[in-house]
């Protein structure tokens, strides 16, 4: 199937490439629809999730969900874990894991400026309110008459706004930074840590400026100025060096480039995630790789680029890039495989257009979507074929050819080149074909057939295409020196294309001539499939839409032809499976020689040898012979029947074999195989009667927290699951077991699973946790304390080499322990759903290594100073002065005019705080004299002398008191 997938991919891709210039591809007008989804409108993709406007399906599901009834959700975009949907009246945020709500936000749409991962920014009277499913992330308050723009998420929120003036700025909790560029109009836009802004910078211009901008740090760096001619009225979207854009006369695309900018008017279009959408025409077009490719309807959201999903008339609908048709002729139950993306559909009978390539799971009957078209039920389904052992025999062939020195087959048809003309042998009427043979006049060296006519290659170096009414439609030069093993011829974009294979050492190399040229690519292995209805052979069996037979020899050479396909085997053995009437011949030891075995139609074989240059056609009924009818039944009736290894039914089927010992093998989901060797000697009939076979699948769970068992559902069935406990299942019989809690925390987001075991299995689960979770250890016995904004929310003790896994909501929480004097705490932000892990042990406080001076005064503009006791100052304050100092001696002083200073020594040590506090004394005042002071002293006395002369007054000697007394 892979190689199939991958070469019809690279025959798509080279067809592409050799389009004549001016070539479109057409969409078939088949009158196919598209499958719908919904019948509400679609707003987003979040796969698995489409987000509509009355709900949300699980597109790989089918599931819906209404979490918001009542309302009309209008916008929507895609988180980490979370989505985030715009209701008329509210926003949800819901989980990424079952689409459950975990919050709504009661604001209406018309307050949204933006939108961006699982955030919504709202300006309500200038301010905006950035809401997520945790809660209110930020709060910005807009300056005066500021508009915003844009919105975005860069470590932080990030506001894209313009000012009155058309100046534009961003904006985060961090501040406000201007981008120094004026607009006059709002044209600019944010993607991711991308802003585009239209606008004159230092007067020049006008430019597309481009800049990588951070909310955190609060940031802009201009990457590139690239000079356009217009600023657009708004920008819509911006990815790369692309901008849609609105201008004056409608939308434009605008691509930069270092020299400047290139301009795509596209008019009256709607955007639509990368593409515009033209509802005149009813298509959308989306840029991919380079081009346009159609898509009908409004595209929402893309599933690889190969399916879209669309508003069709209303309604959400899948629609491929490139259809294939799914013809049903019964009500099936689809599931589409888009590259690994899957979408469960519910058609009822009809033709619709599946993405190509995709692999499609209609009613459990797998097909493939290659292009063309596909139907259900098919022409052939599950392999219930009638097999024939036959041995080599004179043969009567029913035509001879000769000389013939080319042959090949496909599409229906064999070519035989034979000297002078090529014959064509095409299937006796039907299908508007002429009756067998044609004959195109030539001299031809080789060529092909497929399912846009006949290709030869002529011994002037030209390959001459012709139709099969014999009449040429195409010629190509080509240099061909060497007989390919393949060649074939398609019709695609209107014009034929021959692909030519030449076998290589390490595979084959193929060449695809077209209109446009002529382009080659290699591959590991040769082609040998019939485009027109996807039968192949592989080197591990035969595969097509509703077939899957393995085969059980290693292939040598293959050959495909519509619905019939050869095959020979290293053993010798030729295997010819005829599907159209479900018949398998396997010829025991093929005759050997240069053979080539080309399967032709209605039960009939080319037999081409190269040595003898002679072509024979046989016919199958002729190969069987004097066999003996084995009929083979099964219990229980599903059970698929195998012969040697090939599967011939299922619950019953018969083949003829003569005197030959053959194994005939039956398999059932649940049972034991069983095997059974027949030689037929005559009709016989074989009862292979199965026992259930059982296997035991073991728990395992990879998860962040201690899970000890799990609550689920098998096939409906509630069970409790111990983890490396083992459940007994039937072997290869398929389960889905339904995961719903995870114990004892139950924390983690639930797991659907479907297995099918055919051995002892461990089953591997994953938690994907859906709150915050932490995970506290401590060494000792402590007492602990969770607390969030100053309440209480857990208080206990926690055990000596003891772990504690508490869930909580998100927010931020105050961790303490404590134990014998000793402490921790710290500051937990828990706001996303993960584990959170912490080491509570109390520890002592550090010893401190240095001490502390404190210096007061009583005069407040005093100058204090605490210096070594060299002088050199360490700090000098006014009034006051506090320092950290080394342990040791220093000194402190004060000083103020008026005062006299005051010195002191002190000492520190570490861990210590030393309070010193001076009291200043002002200086008292000195009144001096000029008269010199020996004057006033001889002046006194001479003046006491005279006065105590005239007064005749006396005076005593001390030492004549008081019997002596002497006059003066």
């Amino acid at each position: 199937m892979a190689r199939r997938l991958a070469l019809t991919l690279l025959l798509a891709l080279l067809l592409v490439a050799l389009m004549p210039a001016g070539g479109h591809g057409a969409r078939a007008a088949g009158g196919a629809s598209l499958p719908l989804l919904s019948n509400s409108t679609p707003v987003a993709l979040c796969y698995p999730y489409l987000i509509t406007a009355s709900g949300v399906i699980n597109l790989a599901s089918g599931q819906s969900y209404s979490p918001w009834p009542g309302d009309v959700a209008v916008n929507a975009s895609c988180g980490e874990g979370y989505m985030a949907v715009v209701g008329e009246d509210g926003a949800y945020f819901l989980y990424m894991s079952n689409a459950s709500v975990s919050s709504v936000v009661a604001l209406p749409a018309s307050d949204v400026v933006g939108i961006y991962s699982d955030l919504i920014a709202y300006n309500v009277s200038g301010s905006v309110y950035v809401e997520g499913p945790r809660g209110l992330e930020a709060t910005l308050e807009l300056p005066a008459n500021f508009s915003v723009v844009s919105f975005s998420y860069v470590d932080s929120p990030v506001l894209l706004e313009r000012a009155p003036g058309g100046a534009f700025y961003i904006q985060s909790p961090q501040g406000l930074l201007g981008l120094n560029v004026t607009s006059p109009a709002p044209s600019g836009y944010l993607n991711g840590s991308t802003a585009y802004v239209f606008g004159y910078m230092g007067g020049a211009g006008p430019y597309l400026l481009i800049y990588r901008v951070s909310g955190s740090p609060l940031s802009a760096q201009l990457l590139s100025a690239v000079p356009v001619s217009l600023v657009p009225l708004r920008v819509y979207w911006a990815s790369g060096s692309y901008v849609m854009a609105l201008s004056g006369a409608g939308l434009v695309l605008i691509k930069a480039s270092l020299t400047g900018a290139s301009y795509q008017p596209i008019g009256s279009a709607v955007p639509v995630p990368g593409g515009y959408y033209m509802p005149l025409t009813g298509y959308s077009y989306i840029l991919y790789r380079g081009s346009w490719e159609p898509v009908p309807g409004e595209v929402v959201g893309s599933l690889g680029n190969i399916a879209f999903v669309v508003n069709y008339a209303g309604a959400s609908a899948l629609a491929p890039a490139l259809p294939t048709a799914l013809d049903l002729s019964a009500r099936a139950q689809v599931l589409v495989n888009v590259s690994g993306l899957l979408v469960s559909l519910r058609l009822p009978p009809g033709s619709y257009e599946v993405p190509t390539p995709s692999t499609l799971y209609v009613n459990g009957t797998q097909l493939e979507a290659l292009g063309g078209a596909v139907e259900y039920p098919p022409r052939y389904g599950a392999p219930r074929l009638t097999a024939y052992f036959v041995r080599p025999r004179a043969l009567v062939p029913i035509e001879t050819f000769y000389p013939v020195t080319y042959a090949s087959s496909g599409a229906g048809a064999a070519l035989l080149v034979v000297p002078a003309e090529a014959i064509v042998l095409t299937q006796a009427g039907g299908q508007g074909l002429p009756p067998r043979p044609v004959e195109i006049p030539g001299e031809w060296l080789f060529g092909g057939v497929g399912p846009g006519g006949v290709a030869l290659y002529s011994t002037n170096n030209t390959i001459i295409v012709f139709n099969y009414a014999g009449r040429p439609v195409a010629y190509y030069r080509a240099n061909i020196s060497y007989v390919p093993t393949y060649m074939g011829v398609y019709v695609a974009y209107g014009g034929y294309y021959v692909m030519v294979e030449e076998e290589t050492l390490s595979g084959c190399k193929l060449t695809i001539y077209g209109p446009g040229g002529a382009s080659s690519l290699s591959l590991p292995w040769p082609v040998a499939l019939d485009p027109m209805t996807g039968l192949e052979v592989t080197p591990s069996g035969l595969e097509g839409p509703g077939v899957n037979l393995t085969i059980p020899v290693d292939v040598q050479t293959a050959s495909v032809n519509g619905l019939s396909a050869a095959f020979a085997g290293a053993n010798g053995d030729l295997y010819i499976v005829n599907l159209s009437s479900s018949e398998e011949y396997i010829m025991i030891t093929a005759p050997q020689g240069s053979l080539k075995f080309l399967p032709l139609w209605g039960g009939e074989l080319l037999i081409y040898n190269e040595t003898s240059f002679t072509a024979e056609v046989v016919s199958y009924s002729d190969m069987v012979g004097g066999e003996w009818r084995v009929n083979v039944s099964a219990s229980p009736s599903d059970a698929t029947i195998y012969l040697n290894g090939t599967p011939i039914g299922v619950g019953s089927a018969y083949f003829y074999d003569s005197a030959m010992p053959v194994n005939v093998t039956a398999e059932a989901p649940g049972y034991a195989p069983l095997s059974y060797v027949v030689v037929p000697l005559a009709d016989t009939s074989v009862r292979l009667s199965l026992s259930p076979a059982f296997v035991y699948a073991r728990l395992s769970v990879s998860s962040p927290v201690p899970v000890n068992y799990v609550e689920a559902y098998v096939n409906g069935t509630p069970l409790t699951w111990a983890v490396n406990g083992s459940v007994r299942l039937l072997s290869r019989v398929p389960y889905r077991v339904d995961v719903v809690g995870f114990y004892p925390y139950n924390v983690c987001a639930p797991v659907s699973e479907t297995i099918a075991l055919s051995s002892n299995a461990t089953i591997d689960l994953s938690c994907s946790l859906t709150m915050p979770v932490l995970r506290l250890f401590s060494a000792v016995e402590a007492s602990l304390s969770l607390t969030k904004y100053g309440v209480t929310v857990f208080s206990g003790v926690i055990g000596a080499g003891q772990e504690v896994y508490m869930p909580v909501a998100p927010g931020s929480y105050n961790i303490t322990a404590s134990a014998n004097g000793m402490t921790f705490s710290a500051l937990v932000n828990a706001t996303r759903p993960a584990l959170y892990s912490y080491n509570v042990t109390p520890t002592a406080p550090p010893r401190p290594t240095r001490g502390t001076i404190e210096v007061y005064t009583n005069v407040s503009d005093a100058s204090v100073e605490v210096a070594f006791p060299n002088g050199t100052p360490v700090a000098i304050g006014v009034g006051r002065v506090a320092v950290g100092v080394a342990p040791g001696a220093y000194v402190v002083s004060a000083r103020a005019a008026g005062y006299r200073q005051v010195n002191r020594t002190v000492s520190v040590s570490a861990g210590q705080t030393v309070n010193v506090s001076i009291g200043l004394a002002p200086v008292k005042a000195v009144r001096r004299v000029s008269v010199n002071l020996s004057y006033y002293v001889i002046g006194a006395a001479v003046a006491a002398t005279v006065v105590a002369i005239y007064l005749g007054m006396r005076y005593y000697r001390p030492g004549q008191a008081p019997g002596g007394e002497q006059e003066v």
